[in-house]
């Protein structure tokens, strides 16, 4: 068994440099019942290093070699996505329908085509200044700070026109480099609000209450290598002293109960790095925030599994205010269902699986706000590689839950 398992690593490490391939691949649901049978397959692909692409609260999501099958065929785990290479190249044939159109139109002013592809980094970049251009009473850009590789990570105030400091929500998207849809949706929200202030009295009202800063984009050297090299790429670019394995991942590297629920290998996923908050693009959220004055709440947006996640992710024990949390998070997902149908679950995190030095863990604890987590569409058929008919819908729903949520703790907290 030992001489199998060794041969099936040696398999997994053959990640190739250049533009990878994902030939033989498929995606396998195992479902699982128990918190045993959760380390299990846990356990199984920490040893095989096999990426954990999706979470749910009775199953988990691996994405496998055609070798590695056998194995978790025995956890009983079934295929959902046959041939990963064929997908990720239906995908590309999707993204460049997409963005032909967009090129076509070659307006980053037209909202409804802008939000019907994706867009590179420069592109997001460019969007956002072009609104806040557009809407400069409302909008201002600031920077984050830089990334690894020296990028800007651009940060969005909106608010409407006053002399007088407001409280402040901080959203925030793009901490996982392969999960597309989240700075889609971010910049969805951004342009939103934007348009609407003035407009639509209820917008209008919470801006005038309210300051929402939005990061659309808070790993751009990992999302441009999810561009360029690795379509599945999560971590930041981090070359780990040399090491084979690249990056860290950044939703492991905040400093609150930094290492307990996460890997000290540095081939894993969720790599949690040398030290809490090793990684520029984790400092550079955490002293912005801890920047801003009269904090009333946050929120980071991931994808993929329907989920919208409330305190805590690194302990089963309840927040002390779990009433009103489960309250708002019960009210958002309604929301969502009514404004496009899409089924969303509220859940606590460490429902869904246990984890440490995560940005809403760190909002909660280190910043005392009621920090929320969202994992978007879908439910795991396309998973990251959502495709683009699914921008705008996301935004919707998204959006029409951020509007409440800064209503509720503006309210509440």
């Amino acid at each position: 068994m030992f001489k199998t398992i060794t041969a099936f690593l040696a398999a997994s490490a053959l990640v190739a440099s250049g533009l990878q391939r994902y030939d033989g691949f498929s995606s396998y649901r195992c479902s699982v019942t128990s918190e045993e049978e959760k380390k299990v397959v846990y356990s199984m692909s920490h040893l095989l290093n096999v990426d954990v692409i999706g979470r749910f609260t009775d199953s988990i999501d691996v994405l496998i070699s055609k070798e590695q099958v056998p194995i978790y065929e025995a956890l009983k785990c079934k295929v959902i996505v046959e041939d990963a290479q064929r997908q990720m190249e239906n995908e590309d044939i999707r993204l460049e329908q997409s963005r032909d159109l967009y090129n076509n139109v070659n307006s980053l002013n037209d909202t409804d085509v802008f939000h019907k592809t994706y867009h590179t980094y420069d592109e997001i970049s460019s969007k956002v200044r072009s609104i806040a251009s557009q809407f400069p009473r409302v909008v201002r850009i600031a920077s984050l700070g830089r990334s690894l590789l020296g990028r800007d990570t651009q940060v969005v105030h909106i608010t409407g026109p006053s002399t007088v400091a407001k409280p402040t929500v901080f959203i925030m998207a793009g901490l996982h480099a392969r999960e597309w849809i989240g700075p889609a949706v971010a910049v969805y929200t951004i342009q939103s609000l934007a348009e609407k202030y003035g407009v639509d009295s209820r917008v209008t009202a919470l801006l005038d209450k309210v300051e929402i800063v939005i990061a659309p984009l808070t790993n751009p050297d990992g999302y441009i290598q999810s561009w360029d090299v690795d379509r599945m790429w999560r971590k930041n670019m981090n070359d780990n002293n040399g090491n084979a394995c690249k990056g860290v991942d950044l939703n492991r590297n905040f400093d609150v109960y930094w290492g307990t629920q996460s890997s000290n290998s540095k081939c894993a996923q969720d790599y949690h790095g040398t030290s809490a908050a090793s990684e520029p693009e984790v400092k550079n959220v955490q002293n912005y925030v801890a920047s801003l004055k009269n904090k009333i709440g946050a929120i980071d947006i991931h994808s993929y599994g329907q989920y919208l996640m409330r305190p805590y992710g690194w302990t089963v024990a309840k927040h002390p205010n779990e009433s009103k949390l489960k309250q708002v998070g019960d009210e958002m997902v309604q929301i969502i269902k009514q404004t496009t149908g899409a089924a969303y679950s509220s859940i606590r995190s460490a429902e869904l699986y246990p984890v440490s030095g995560a940005s809403d863990d760190w909002f909660t604890v280190k910043q005392n706000l009621w920090g929320f987590c969202f994992e978007l569409r879908d439910k795991g058929l396309y998973g990251f590689r959502l495709p683009e008919s699914n921008i705008l819908p996301s935004g919707q729903e998204i959006y029409a839950s951020i509007v409440h949520y800064a209503e509720f703790v503006l309210e509440n907290f």
